[in-house]
């Protein structure tokens, strides 16, 4: 039997005034034993690197480096193993010896679990994500949980690339225009569907500081499923942001302030 991992709850997004003020301190501007941490910031599968780019600038305000790598997620030929090679040189170009944070927003959720080999990452953060089951794939985890989605976007979230007025809907609901924009610019066509045919733990997930940021007004994942599954397949509690799926395009801030409030004191491991 399986022995339960230990919760821990991650702090909220809306930070009081002492929190605000531990920004300015050494840790909060990124300054770490070894470095200045790096969020390494992984998009998922409506838009390519450069919708990170608000996250990334609003992290860089606060202090600490940001890095968005490009997932090769058009390519229906890609698999896990593919898109970890094509990952290879953009972590080789990652700067500095510090810690690194990987944050996975949605789909991505399922790759996270493959990066803490990587010497320097020290904690993962899943983003309105997806979570791995160990053992399954993750189209055998939706069909087993079916609470996992919200049931429209299950019939019309297939659409959401050709038809604006769907994607605005599901996706962008409370993303401003610029963001909007953003967003289309850089979209991709969602085609990697082996990466949900493949287990990516196969026996549990790794034993590193994790957290979840929920979205309390998604309209692709349940909230009350990322509020269940978290501390039920990650051991940790979810905070729940007040945003739709792409909070990092609603508010760059409040979500890379959600992410510096809860970090690893030190060193690997631990949740």
């Amino acid at each position: 039997m399986r022995t339960p991992m230990p919760r821990r709850r991650v702090l909220g997004a809306l930070m009081g005034a002492a929190a605000m003020a531990a920004l300015g301190s050494a840790a909060a501007r990124g300054a770490e034993p070894g470095g200045r941490r790096t969020f390494v910031l992984l998009h998922g599968s409506t838009h390519g690197a450069r919708g990170m780019a608000p996250l990334a600038s609003a992290l860089e305000a606060l202090g600490y480096a940001a890095a968005c790598p490009e997932l090769p997620y058009a390519d229906p030929d890609a698999t896990q193993a593919s898109i970890l090679e094509a990952l290879r040189p953009q972590w080789q170009a990652i700067a500095g010896d510090g810690p690194i944070s990987c944050v996975g927003h949605s789909i991505t959720g399922l790759l996270l679990p493959l990066l803490h080999a990587h010497a320097r990452v020290d904690s993962l953060v899943y983003l309105a994500a997806a979570i791995a089951k160990p053992g399954l794939t993750f189209r055998e985890h939706a069909r087993e949980d079916g609470a996992m989605f919200c049931p429209p976007w299950i019939e019309k979230g297939h659409l959401a690339y050709e038809d604006e007025a769907i994607s605005r809907h599901f996706l962008y609901h409370d993303v401003d225009a610029a963001n909007v924009g953003l967003a289309r610019r850089h979209r991709i066509k969602y085609a990697a569907s082996n990466l949900w045919l493949q287990p990516t733990v196969p026996e549990r997930h790794p034993d590193l500081h994790t957290a979840y940021l929920a979205c309390g007004f998604d309209r692709v994942f349940e909230p009350a499923w990322m509020q269940r599954a978290a501390p039920a397949l990650l051991g940790v509690e979810a905070t729940t942001l007040p945003f739709g799926h792409m909070p990092h395009l609603a508010d760059p801030m409040a979500v890379a302030r959600a992410l510096v409030a809860d970090l690893p004191a030190s060193g690997r491991g631990g949740r």
